[in-house]
């Protein structure tokens, strides 16, 4: 869970920092811990700097932790009488919800492969204000990353979080509307798969994740030993195992997560994009969300589904 949170750090998302930790108990020697951040209104004005007295905090399905409900059912009731493929309706929702915040949070848990949600661990919040929108605050994603599974990587999780008729746990209906009703219109379409992609070119290639993968083992491996004789557990040759499962699955779930965004979005090819920028020192390129630039860039993008570029030349440059 440590690992996938500073994973998605530098993104869009409200996370709960993470550094794992050494417990003794009265001098007596009690196994590694995970220390977290505590999700409750303090975390909210830590963080954001609202008035930890005027936040509405839900869990589930419009269940109130703190604050009030009322603005969030009053915008599920809008979704379920208005069809969002029609702008203005998608509009109205985008001044009700932080559109970028909730991409990011739907991605991660789709790329994670949790499938202890979206109808669990799931929790939103506003800052009670005129112009206050909802967020997605992202945690306790430990079924991720293949924790039940080596081939979990496979596994389509853009279509489970899009099933209209899904069981009580861990998808059912309520739990996928939203989502159901955003990707209707074509604008946020076209938003969320090229955010994917962007991320799916950055922060989710391989060697990225391997390597946050390997910082945090390299941190709790020497501990692995103490902790299990104190807890009788399995010894670190499962530990290792269930780390190589990790690095498994990040070697492998781009390329199975384009297949399944293709399938469900899109439906044409799959190109690779080229950017080159000539000389390489003379600025950079915004490309949807992210800026690459150097000699040669080359990622893959969707067939039908318009990217933005964005030329940046630096100071004494200018761009022809």
């Amino acid at each position: 869970d440590g690992m996938m949170t500073n994973l998605v750090k530098d993104m869009n998302t409200d996370i709960q920092a993470f550094e794992p930790v050494v417990l003794y108990l009265n001098g007596e020697y009690w196994g590694i811990l995970n220390m977290r951040e505590k999700v409750n209104e303090d975390y909210l004005e830590s963080n954001h700097g609202v008035d930890a007295n005027e936040v509405d905090i839900l869990e589930s399905n419009s269940q109130i932790v703190e604050g009030s409900n009322e603005d969030y059912i009053e915008l599920l009731d809008f979704m379920n009488i208005n069809n969002l493929a029609d702008d203005a309706n998608y509009n109205f929702v985008a001044t009700q919800i932080d559109i970028d915040n909730y991409i990011d949070y739907q991605l991660s848990q789709i790329y994670f492969n949790n499938r202890d949600w979206p109808g669990n661990n799931i929790k939103y919040w506003r800052p009670q204000a005129e112009d206050g929108k909802w967020r997605w605050i992202l945690y306790d994603t430990d079924f991720g990353f293949g924790i039940y599974g080596n081939t979990d990587y496979m596994l389509n999780t853009v279509q489970f979080a899009l099933e209209p008729n899904g069981p009580n746990w861990p998808n059912p209906p309520w739990s996928t509307l939203l989502f159901r009703s955003l990707v209707q219109n074509t604008t946020f379409k076209h938003k969320f798969v090229n955010r994917f992609a962007d991320m799916l070119n950055t922060t989710f290639v391989s060697e990225n994740v391997i390597a946050e993968i390997d910082s945090i083992a390299a941190i709790v491996q020497p501990e692995i030993p103490r902790n299990f004789i104190k807890w009788n557990t399995p010894g670190s040759q499962w530990w290792e195992t269930s780390v190589q499962n990790m690095k498994t699955f990040a070697q492998n779930r781009q390329q199975y997560l384009r297949n399944h965004l293709n399938q469900q979005f899109v439906n044409a090819g799959v190109f690779d994009l080229t950017l080159s920028v000539i000389p390489s020192e003379a600025g950079n390129v915004k490309l949807n969300t992210i800026v690459v630039g150097g000699d040669l860039w080359q990622e893959k993008y969707f067939q039908n589904v318009p990217v933005t570029l964005t030329a940046n030349p630096r100071n004494g440059y200018g761009f022809n």
